[in-house]
């Protein structure tokens, strides 16, 4: 066993292992462990051929990874030389992750000159290729990868063209570290990077630290950006204490430029607001900016330019001009869009909502601040831009909240934007009113189409905001917006019908109820106003949304503060439909006009057709009530149920004049409506008795009753001797209401025909509006004149809407064919009609009475509420 074990087979070597036996065992046992436990036991005979081929080398770290690179590199230029990019890509991040590994871990800063010359192989390679179109004759990841790659190499090239123009200049050197020769690297250099790496570059002395070694530090940080697993807050963190260690404004204005990306970047999503704290932060370090760049006239910012080579850290430092990439007035964009999504995401109702709106005055400061900035660089679209940010910041606010915001800022930050645009209009009167007024003339002298739009619309906002209405208006039909804003962006849309909505409340304040009811039909006409004021949407069209238009949805909402009191609005609108639409549904088909609100209609079918109708619980029962109340001549019961609305505590102004032109109103569309119903049962009527059932001066019966006369509504003529009106009566024959009403199927046919045939051809102005419908459902039910209103004339008012050819010929079949018709019906009748001039045709009534002082009805009746008698 012990012969094989060491190798041997004859007797000799037995006798031989017994004496080495006898031997071992009188010899000391320490000696036995050591020589059994000890390195000699792995060390083999130097005379043994095996030995010396299987003879291992010791070397070092650094040629280690440099043979890797090697061999990296070979792999590289084999696989471009069979062409497959696929794996010419993976080799070549490889490539560059092996140099940074072996720098990182401080086997050598300098860089192997095979690399450059990998490189310089690889780019004109790539040159090649792409010179001969060899794209397009590779497959998709072939060409996908070549493309990527070129792309990659020249992005690398540009930040290493030094080493690569030194590496070109001596190619045929020997392949030594070009660390050594390269331009730019001294002795004193590579002492100061290996002290770099052995000592914290933040705990070193100021005065070791270069600006070369401050630049490097900074390109560092910032190559991390937008990589898997770096800490954003910590890089903001590590910039901002870089800045203590600038040694130069403008790297200052550098390094400030990338913490202020690095802290954009910390938000991460659309969806998600930034931090108010580095909301906070990021305006400081803005206005730090613009300080520097006011004070330092050599540096200069380029916004989508390639900035060329800059000069050398001394030239720098010792003033030489400078320009860099960036934008300030895209950061602040940033920063208000940042701010104005923040609002979109706090809750309204919480202190935390208020502080935030107090942050608005910084904001302004900063726009302020930037536009100084860009008058001195004369940046003109800068200025624009930015004059549109404030103008939109300020539009819509009181004056007091402007005052309180101006507390909030430094003093000499007051009116500066309106000294820098234009003088200020000496016909205004507060202070936001003269610098939205000087906004607005800035931008629609030097802004483009979409800057003038929103300038106009500012501007007529505020307009109707602070109570003149008539200058509003006039603004709107000069600016001429109503056709073009259709194809406008959403945002814009969105502000011409908050637009719409203030000159709506503005016409109701001042009593011009046709023009509110004008502005504010087409956004109740379709039931979405949430969404065509941006207030929110509804939930029935909410499910049809992808989640992209969702979250694009939820972005166009306006923050709280800015929101219209819908109720308010509804108020508004159905109180002017009340007083425009309701005399027209009280009376026969003779004197037919269009139905200019079909969803108040609706309401009114609605409600009428309820079995029981409750006490009123909203706006709009309370209204339809009051509706109801008025068509059956009860115009007390209506007035005290519009009056009990609390929507009016929301009024701009003090609710008390314009609740009198409603009480005023109501009183004279009463009158009418009485006229309209129940005047075919008298043969006159005293104006001083109408005055005192409807409260009503003589001048104000006078009005109304000659405004209906002058229109057609109310056959009769008015006796100022003896202060009455004397009613002429007509009635319908058979053959006159079988007219009307072939009228009136061959005026719906003829609109049905034009649709069809508009939908056929395409038209996409077109719009089909079957008033007629509702209009002969309320005749039919009423069974009373169907007229005009007296300012009827009005009621067209913000219709400026193009429409087709359909339109205009259907214009002209109800105006002239209709027309017609109706007159020859009326003439079919044997007796003679009153006259327009104010004189009245004899009767063939026998009940006729010629007393003037009295109101004498036409047939004996039981309701006494009905009979007057003047004394």
């Amino acid at each position: 066993m012990s012969s094989k074990f060491w190798g041997g087979g004859s007797d000799s070597s037995d006798d031989e292992s017994s004496t080495s036996s006898s031997y071992s065992s009188s010899s000391n046992d320490s000696s036995q462990e050591s020589s059994d436990n000890g390195p000699s036991k792995y060390l083999q005979d130097d005379s043994s051929e095996s030995s010396e081929d299987e003879r291992r080398f010791i070397r070092s770290i650094k040629d280690k990874r440099y043979a890797e690179m090697r061999k990296l590199s070979e792999s590289i230029i084999e696989k471009l030389n069979h062409g497959d990019w696929v794996s010419t890509v993976s080799l070549y991040e490889l490539f560059n992750k092996q140099l940074e590994k072996t720098r990182r871990i401080g086997v050598s800063a300098r860089v192997p000159k095979f690399y450059y010359r990998t490189l310089g192989t690889l780019e004109e390679k790539i040159m090649v290729a792409y010179e001969n179109n060899a794209a397009k004759s590779m497959s998709s990841s072939n060409a996908k990868a070549f493309i990527s790659l070129r792309q990659r190499l020249l992005k690398y090239l540009k930040q290493i063209d030094p080493e690569m123009c030194h590496f070109r200049s001596s190619p045929d050197s020997s392949d030594e570290e070009l660390h050594s020769e390269a331009p730019g690297y001294t002795e004193e250099q590579i002492k100061r990077e290996a002290s770099e790496k052995k000592v914290d570059f933040f705990k070193a002395d100021s005065k070791d630290i270069s600006f070369e070694m401050v630049d490097a530090k900074m390109k560092e940080i910032v190559l991390l950006r937008g990589k898997k697993g770096t800490n954003r807050n910590e890089a903001v963190e590590l910039l901002t204490k870089l800045i203590s260690h600038a040694k130069c404004i403008p790297q200052e204005v550098e390094i400030l430029m990338n913490v202020v990306s690095a802290q954009f970047d910390i938000a991460g999503s659309m969806t998600v607001h930034m931090a108010v704290p580095i909301w906070k932060e990021c305006v400081k370090n803005v206005l730090r900016i613009v300080a520097l760049l006011r004070d330092s006239p050599q540096i200069s910012l380029a916004d989508h330019a390639d900035v060329d080579r800059r000069p050398s850290g001394d030239e720098v430092i010792n003033g030489a001009p400078v320009i860099f990439q960036g934008s300030i007035c895209g950061f602040t964009e940033r920063l208000d869009d940042e701010f104005f999504k923040s609002l979109q995401c706090i809750d309204p109702h919480s202190k935390e909502y208020v502080s935030r709106l107090k942050d608005e005055s910084l904001l302004l400061v900063l726009i302020d601040d930037v536009v100084k900035y860009s008058q001195c660089s004369d940046d003109i679209s800068s200025v624009i831009k930015m004059n549109l940010r404030y103008l939109e910041h300020i539009y819509y606010k009181p004056d007091e909240v402007c005052e309180t915001m101006c507390s909030f800022s430094p003093p000499s930050q007051e009116n500066s934007v309106v000294s820098n645009c234009c003088k200020s209009n000496d016909s205004c009167t507060s202070k936001r009113t003269m610098t939205v007024c000087a906004l607005a003339g800035f931008l629609l002298k030097y802004g483009d189409e979409r800057s003038r739009a929103r300038a106009i619309l500012c501007e007529i906002y505020n307009e109707a905001f602070i109570g003149n209405f008539s200058k509003a208006h006039d603004k709107l039909l000069m600016s001429q917006l109503q056709g073009s804003i259709s194809h406008a962006d959403i945002s814009t849309q969105i502000l011409f019908n908050r637009t719409m909505a203030q000159l709506g409340i503005s016409a109701f304040r001042e009593g011009h109820f046709s023009a509110s009811h004008a502005c504010l039909n087409e956004l109740f006409s379709g039931g979405r106003v949430r969404e065509l004021l941006a207030q929110g949407f509804n939930m029935n069209r909410f499910h049809d949304r992808t989640i992209e238009q969702e979250k694009i949805e939820k972005r166009r909402q306006l923050p709280y503060h800015m929101h219209f009191n819908l109720e308010l609005l509804e108020s508004i609108f159905l109180v002017c439909c009340i007083f425009i639409e309701v005399p027209k549904m009280t009376g026969s088909k003779i004197h037919q006009s269009r139905i200019y609100s079909k969803s108040f209609t609706k309401l009114i079918d609605i409600y009428e057709q309820q079995t029981f109708n409750g006490p009123a619980e909203n706006v709009r029962e309370t209204l339809m009530s009051a509706t109801s109340s008025l068509v059956c001549g009860d115009w007390r019961q209506a007035m005290k149920l519009i009056l009990s609305l609390e929507s009016w505590e929301f009024l701009p102004c003090d609710k008390d004049v314009p609740l009198n032109y409603v009480i005023q109103r109501l009183k004279e569309e009463g009158l009418r409506i009485f006229l309209l119903q129940y005047a075919a049962q008298y043969a006159s009527a005293s104006f001083q008795v109408l005055g005192e059932m409807f409260e009503l001066s003589f001048s104000s019966v006078y009005s109304v009753i000659c405004s209906m006369i002058s229109c057609d509504n109310l056959l009769g003529s008015c006796d100022l001797s003896s202060r009455c009106i004397l009613i002429t009566h007509e009635d319908l024959n058979s053959l006159q209401e079988t007219c009307t009403s072939f009228i009136d199927k061959l005026s719906h046919m003829n609109e049905s025909n034009d649709f069809v045939l508009n939908s056929f051809l395409g038209a996409s102005g077109v719009e089909y509006h079957p008033e007629e419908e509702y209009v002969g459902s309320r005749s039919r039910r009423y069974g009373r004149n169907f007229l005009l209103d007296s300012d009827g004339s009005n009621a067209k008012f913000g219709h400026g809407k193009q429409r087709g050819m359909s339109k205009i010929s259907r214009a002209n079949v109800d105006i002239f064919s209709e027309g017609n018709f109706r007159g020859k019906a009326r003439d079919l009748k044997g007796t003679e009609f009153a006259q327009r001039s104010g004189k009245f045709a004899q009767r063939k009534r026998e009940d006729y009475h010629d007393r003037s002082d009295r109101l004498v009805p036409l047939f004996s009746s039981t309701s006494t509420n009905l009979l007057w008698q003047h004394k």
